[in-house]
């Protein structure tokens, strides 16, 4: 797969599908190191490379179709584009030799390398649920080990660059769009709820706003927990909140329906004929018109039409997306309104 049809994917892990689902952007990750290396942040240039060739043995080795992407030979757009999607730790843009980007088959599944630790298997956008995201990163993860022997410990199972990551060196997180709950003060209550399964959650915004009710929940735990269980559990969560969010959700629309449909076309008129828009801006946008596909409001034929405002948040995305190196705020703004524009035509 090449590099821009890589980026061009699911940003952030965002997913297609039901719009009455709360959630819209799904991430996991697996984190592996190679037995008898520094973890990669003490390792040498000379070091670094040997861990790249040991990946690279074991990738090929395994059958997998993955095209390298060293970090160094991206451009600042590209490498940006990366950092917001979670996809690359900040501190490791210090020093990229060894560094590489494998997307794998068709690129919901990648392979980066050298980075917090010498091995991070992602599946962004990948699978409807994660336990079934976590089925297929083990299969390549049991493929790779068969080259590969992992550092690992007995007491604490697998060892990562970071502590918060030894043992199954799982991460998972998903984004979720929290109109219902926001309105009516239940985040806090979630908040602990979520907390006592073994999850935290944060806001993406800091607003208290209904329609900038996005949010952040990830997994906690990495020692005394089986993967497929675990996942099973946020897939369960998942699913409970989104039921509950529904019921908040109608609640809502219905005592307020006049006053949200306004709020919605008005959201709409914004993205069709405004020329500056920021990126916070944007994000509440892209809530409105969630929510007006949710009611029917807006048609959105392939599901794809919040992901495509949404995505377009990021002062990265958007230099990436056109192209264009901008150092100011203002042609920022304006490239992406440009880019909103294009993405609400048809409506």
């Amino acid at each position: 797969m090449k590099l821009e049809e890589f980026l061009a994917g699911p940003a952030g892990g965002l997913t297609d599908g039901n719009q009455d689902r709360s959630e819209f952007g799904k991430r996991i990750c697996i984190r592996r190191n190679i037995s008898g290396f520094h973890f990669p942040e003490k390792l040498s240039m000379q070091e670094r490379q040997k861990v790249l060739s040991e990946i690279q043995r074991a990738l090929d080795a395994a059958g997998l179709d993955a095209e390298e992407y060293p970090l160094a030979g991206m451009d600042s757009n590209e490498r940006q584009v990366l950092l917001d999607r979670g996809m690359i730790p900040k501190k490791s843009l210090r020093n990229l030799n060894g560094i590489s980007l494998f997307p794998i088959g068709d690129g919901h599944i990648s392979l980066l390398s050298n980075a917090l630790d010498h091995i991070c298997l992602n599946a962004v956008g990948h699978a409807d649920s994660f336990s079934g995201s976590w089925k297929d990163l083990t299969q390549i993860d049991d493929k790779l080990s068969q080259s590969i022997r992992y550092a690992y410990d007995n007491q604490f199972g697998y060892l990562t660059g970071s502590i918060f990551n030894t043992g199954t060196g799982l991460a998972a997180e998903a984004m979720l769009f929290l109109p219902g709950l926001t309105a009516n003060g239940r985040i806090r209550d979630l908040a602990r709820a979520v907390e006592r399964q073994g999850f935290s959650i944060r806001s993406l915004t800091g607003n208290d706003s209904w329609n900038s009710a996005f949010y952040e929940i990830k997994s906690t735990q990495t020692i005394g927990v089986q993967e497929e269980k675990y996942m099973q559990r946020f897939d369960s969560l998942l699913s409970d909140i989104n039921d509950i969010e529904n019921q908040y959700w109608e609640k809502m629309f219905k005592g307020s329906e006049i006053t949200i449909r306004d709020q919605i076309w008005r959201a709409l008129g914004t993205l069709k004929y405004a020329r500056q828009i920021d990126g916070q801006e944007a994000m509440k946008l892209a809530g409105l018109i969630k929510a007006g596909v949710k009611e029917k409001m807006i048609p959105d034929k392939n599901g794809l039409l919040f992901h495509q405002i949404f995505s377009l948040v990021s002062n990265n995305q958007v230099a990436y997306t056109t192209h264009k190196e901008m150092d100011d705020a203002q042609s920022i703004n304006a490239w992406r309104a440009a880019l909103l524009r294009d993405a609400v035509k048809e409506l």
